[in-house]
């Protein structure tokens, strides 16, 4: 963290305060004098390189598979029971 004194034409100073943190999906923000970065919507981790919805992939990938083929086995099972009615009548 590096800190800049400005001097303007009227004789007031300001510091700006620039923080040496390089943030992937965020912004660099001083807290108590450290480099922080605040993540965007959706990200996490140190720099925001880490998307939330990381965790969720596998889970959700597993679960459209089983809905999936549980629907075709629903529909084969209808298919053979409907089969076997109509062989008895």
């Amino acid at each position: 963290m590096s800190t800049i004194s400005l001097s303007s034409n009227h004789g007031v100073s300001a510091l700006l305060d620039s923080c040496d943190v390089t943030c992937q999906y965020g912004s660099c923000v001083l807290v108590n004098e450290e480099p922080v970065c605040e993540c965007m919507l959706g990200y996490t981790g140190e720099t925001c390189h880490e998307t939330i919805n990381e965790a969720l992939n596998v889970p959700l990938t597993l679960g459209v598979l089983a809905i999936i083929l549980g629907s075709i086995v629903l529909f084969f099972t209808i298919a053979f029971v409907r089969r076997k009615q109509k062989v008895k009548r």
